[in-house]
């Protein structure tokens, strides 16, 4: 890339989250892997964490989430099967 794109891409301070839950993302990740639901997982930030989310915002925002790792990847996979 340029390297006045490159100096431009760093001046650029990145946006706070939008979501309470993405702080937590990792966490998220690994309790879904060990088989937690997503009502376990609202329980769990609600006692140990002090995060008081309805299931329906978390799995709505867990579902948004998916979809864009998703379609990040995707995107990703057929930018590089175009390159040289």
């Amino acid at each position: 890339m340029d390297p006045t794109l490159l100096s431009l891409l760093d001046s650029i301070p990145q946006k706070p989250p939008r979501s309470k839950l993405e702080t937590h993302r990792e966490l998220i990740r690994q309790l879904r892997r060990k088989g937690c639901t997503y009502r376990d997982i609202v329980r769990i930030l609600h006692e140990r964490v002090g995060l008081d989310v309805a299931v329906s915002t978390f799995t709505r925002s867990s579902r948004f989430a998916q979809n864009t790792e998703s379609r990040c990847s995707t995107n990703c996979h057929r930018s590089n099967r175009n390159r040289p």
